[in-house]
């Protein structure tokens, strides 16, 4: 059986900074599957501009030393789209949209993003989300 990727995006990695929450743990919960967590480097850029901001830093140390801690694995997006064309893409929720459409049945996307988790129903991917501030719960 092929391992499922869990896919993390900017605003779930910041929770564990904001809600003292282990999203780590509570994703292998319920993700009963063998997978992997990763993140698009697309994501990692996104939270090394949001440390530069002052308000910031702490929660987002806090989400970087968790992907060092929890081995997240980085996916570089030029070079897993290099056949997909990339026009038109503005942010890192575009990316995401763009590479689980290719494969939705590989990937689960965790996220907090409403319109991200719209977006992502629409083509039949697996959600994990944050309920109540206190546990992750998986829709799909």
């Amino acid at each position: 059986m092929k391992k499922r990727t869990v896919l993390l995006d900017t605003n779930f990695l910041l929770t564990p900074g904001r809600l003292k929450l282990d999203v780590f743990q509570e994703i292998n919960k319920v993700v009963a599957e063998p997978h992997e967590l990763a993140v698009l480097d697309k994501n990692v850029e996104e939270l090394k501009k949001l440390g530069e901001i002052n308000k910031n830093k702490r929660v987002v140390n806090i989400a970087q030393g968790l992907l060092e801690k929890n081995q997240v694995k980085i996916i570089k997006t030029k070079s897993f789209l290099k056949d997909i064309e990339l026009h038109g893409l503005n942010d890192a929720d575009d990316y995401i949209v763009k590479i689980v459409k290719s494969s939705p049945e590989q990937f689960i996307v965790a996220t907090q993003d409403k319109e991200l988790k719209k977006r992502l129903r629409n083509l039949g991917v697996k959600v994990i989300f944050i309920r109540k501030k206190s546990f992750v719960e998986l829709e799909g």
